[in-house]
This record gives C-alpha cells, sequence and structure tokens, in this order.
C-alpha cells in the first residue's frame, strides 16, 4: 500500500529526473550547435585560403563560367594615390574632353529611354565633378539632336557641346563587308552599334586629337557617377605619368568567340617576335606566346570601358596604331562582334607599361545594359572606398538615385575585401577574402 503523499514523492522525483534529462539534453544541443559553427567558419576559412593559394584560381584551364564577370580591385588599384590626389587641377600637357555616345530615340538593342538616361547621366556628372572642373564635353550622335535638343542640355554648361558622327568616323569597314549578308555576321547587332564599336576602338583618338585634345574620358549615357572625384581627372593622369585608367574590370565574354586568342598569337609572332606585354600575367603556363589559350589562361582580363581615361597620344603612337589597324582591316569588328572593349584592353596589355595603367577605386561608380528602372541585363554598383557605411549607401544609392528595387538584389551583393560593396548582374566574382562570403 502507498502511503497517502507518496504518489506527490513520486511525481515529484519523476519530473526532477526529466529536467536534469532536458539540462543535460540543452547542453549537449549547445555543445553540438557551438561544434557545427566552429566546423563552419573553419570550412569558410579553409575555403578561402584554397581559393587564394593561385593568385588567379578561377582562371585555370577557363573554367571560370562567363557571366561571373566581376573581381576587385585589380593590382593597380591603390586608394592611397587617389588620397593623395586629393584637388589636383586640371593638365598642363593638354586638354582633356569627356565624351558620352548619346540616342534621342529609344535604344535599338535594350529597347529603353535613351533620352532620360542620359539626362540622368550627365546630370549625376555635373553633381558629382564638372559643375566644379567644367571640362569640356562633347554629347556624340548619329545626327539625332537637333538644336532645340541640344538647348537641354548646353543651358548653363557652356563647356558642352554635340558632335555629329559621320563618314570616316561612322561607316562599316573596311568596304569589302559593306554588302555582307548580316545573317552570316555573329549575333544580332545591329549596324549601329558596329559602328560605336569601331569609334570607341579605332576612329576615337585622331578624331579627338584633330579637334586639340591630349586627354580623353569616357561616360555611356547609361553609366552613373554616384560620389564626387576629388581631383580632376587628367590632372591626375598627368601628375602621376599614367596612360590609361579605368574603374571597373571585368573578364571576356564569349560574345568574342574563340578566334581572338590566335588572332592575337598570330600578330604577337609576326609582329613582336612573340612578345605578349603583361596580356599574359595571369596564365597558367607562360613559357612563350603559344601559351596564350583560353584553356591555359581563362576568360581574357579586359577594362570595363563603358568609363576610361585615355592619353590620347599615346594611342596614336606607332606601334598601338598598327594594331589597331591590323584589328580594323580585318573586319572582325563588325563580321565576329568583336567589341571596342576587348580591342582596348588588348591594346593597353600589349603596349603600355603596366605602371602606367591604374584602377581607380576611391569613388562610387555604377552602369547598366539594359531598361532603367530594374537590374535586368549586365550592370554593376559598386561603393568606392571613400564612402563609410557602405551597406546603407549601397541600399540608398540604387534605390534612390540608379532606381532599382534594392530589394529583389540583395542576394547579388558581395563586399569586395571589405571595402568595396558590390552590387553586380550576373553574380560578382569570387575574390580572395572571407568577406566575400559573408556579405
Amino acid at each position: 500500500m502507498v502511503k497517502v503523499g507518496g504518489w506527490r514523492k513520486a511525481l515529484a522525483f519523476r519530473t526532477n529526473q526529466w529536467l536534469l534529462k532536458l539540462r543535460l539534453h540543452a547542453k549537449a544541443i549547445r555543445i553540438l550547435l557551438g561544434t557545427l559553427s566552429v566546423l563552419l567558419l573553419t570550412w569558410l576559412i579553409i575555403r578561402t585560403n584554397l581559393r587564394c593559394s593561385n593568385p588567379h584560381p578561377d582562371w585555370y584551364e577557363g573554367k571560370r563560367s562567363p557571366p561571373e564577370h566581376y573581381c576587385c580591385p585589380h593590382f593597380n588599384a591603390n586608394y592611397e594615390l587617389e588620397k593623395s590626389g586629393r584637388g589636383l587641377g586640371k593638365p598642363v600637357s593638354g586638354k582633356g574632353v569627356i565624351v558620352i555616345l548619346g540616342q534621342n530615340k529609344p535604344h535599338k538593342t535594350y529597347g529603353r529611354d535613351s533620352l532620360a538616361g542620359l539626362k540622368k547621366t550627365v546630370d549625376l556628372l555635373y553633381k558629382n565633378y564638372n559643375a566644379r572642373e567644367r571640362d569640356d564635353v562633347l554629347i556624340l550622335h548619329e545626327g539625332d539632336f537637333d538644336e532645340e535638343s541640344q538647348r537641354q542640355f548646353t543651358a548653363g554648361r557652356p563647356e558642352l557641346s554635340f558632335m555629329h558622327l559621320k563618314d570616316e568616323n561612322w561607316e562599316v569597314y573596311p568596304e569589302s563587308i559593306r554588302n555582307d549578308d548580316r545573317s552570316t555576321w555573329n549575333g544580332n547587332w545591329h549596324d549601329g552599334y558596329r559602328k560605336m564599336i569601331r569609334w570607341y576602338a579605332v576612329r576615337i583618338w585622331p578624331a579627338l586629337k584633330e579637334k586639340g585634345y591630349k586627354w580623353v574620358c569616357r561616360f555611356d549615357d547609361d553609366s552613373y557617377l554616384l560620389s564626387e572625384i576629388p581631383y580632376n581627372l587628367f590632372g591626375f593622369m598627368e601628375h602621376f605619368s599614367l596612360q590609361y585608367a579605368y574603374r571597373i574590370v571585368i573578364r571576356e565574354s564569349d560574345w568574342s568567340d574563340d578566334k581572338f586568342w590566335p588572332f592575337l598569337r598570330t600578330y604577337a609572332k609576326d609582329r613582336l617576335g612573340g612578345k605578349s606585354g603583361w596580356m599574359m600575367d595571369y596564365c597558367h603556363n607562360k613559357n612563350g606566346i603559344d601559351d596564350f589559350t583560353k584553356a591555359n589562361c581563362g576568360h581574357f582580363w579586359m577594362f570595363y570601358n563603358n568609363f576610361f581615361v585615355a592619353d590620347i597620344d599615346r594611342f596614336l603612337q606607332e606601334d598601338i596604331q598598327h594594331f589597331l589597324r591590323y584589328v580594323d582591316d580585318s573586319g572582325k569588328m563588325f563580321t565576329l562582334r568583336w567589341n571596342d572593349l576587348i580591342v582596348q584592353s588588348a591594346a593597353v596589355q600589349l603596349f603600355m607599361d603596366k605602371s602606367k595603367v591604374f584602377h581607380m577605386t576611391g569613388w562610387s561608380y555604377g552602369h547598366s545594359s539594359g531598361k532603367p528602372d530594374d537590374l535586368t541585363q549586365i550592370g554593376i554598383v559598386q561603393m568606392g572606398r571613400n564612402i563609410n557605411n557602405q551597406r546603407a549607401e549601397l541600399n540608398r544609392t540604387v534605390t534612390e538615385v540608379v532606381g532599382w528595387p534594392m530589394h529583389r538584389h540583395w542576394d547579388e551583393v558581395a563586399n569586395i575585401h571589405g571595402h568595396l560593396m558590390t552590387l553586380a548582374h550576373p553574380q560578382v566574382g569570387n575574390c580572395c577574402g572571407i568577406e566575400t562570403f559573408l556579405c
């Protein structure tokens, strides 16, 4: 027989046993979660170290997929140099000009309102740079800006003018391909797009020299200067003896096809005695120009030249001019859609001293192909090193200035080395640094 009150003691005993087991289970769960956290962090660190054990592991054997284009900063980014250049004024060696190719009609390739994009580009350029510097600005066009539409831009901006691209600056070249069946050409881009390629690759240098310019800076009508540049671009180039500068690194797209590699190898053998400048710095094997292959080097390193600053005189020297004529006479900018990006990047790496090429990272920049209300095509917004709270500023800039719905794109954001918050589509390429994986 159970004594009165015995069931209470039994219940209390059982309850204490259950509570003890729960505490033991909770402790075990905490230990398990802690162990898993340590293992996860260790895995991230090991993964980062493995990726970084080769300076460019994603290039080896060409295994990087074409959409993963962006990786910053490049070897020649130097923010301290940019900070030291703050306040530099205009160059004394010659005038600089900012050029923007605009359209006063819907964009043929992307279908967007090109005029609205051009206005945003120019307004941001003046807000963050040219209201202070007053460098010459040339808006290039195909003849679709009449006097009234030009006044929308020139009012209060006496240094801004328009240049009609025509004749030798805007033609299908060479003449032998002008009557080709366009369906045999690579891609569905129209003639105007390919003429633009030729302008920025070949014709820009003599045309602007004829107008008396020493320096040139390019913006596109979908390029956005998103924070202040605290120095004159051309004065900076002159002061530090630079010949070419860019803002974003990009890797070659497969649009250029695999014929570009043997084309450059042949030129280097026939004209340069097998020398390749620093074009092969990122190749796995570097025994000679025959090692310059996509399998050995990966997608070609390039400068995303919707923004660049260049010394016109350097591009007019015979070594670069001979190469540009070689490309131009081949007609491949039209028939194979070899764009100005790969031609210009190849010329810089083949002929310019690496120390005279500079990656600017000290200010925020964006570019987008496609319609302006979302990041639907290739595009990028990257905060500059001069921005403190980069995540908040990226959110504000993308939402309020660029006009994209940021909530759709957080999975396309990477924090490169902890100080270059970047939104890119296709997604940003993996750069060394654990910050890339924990953004």
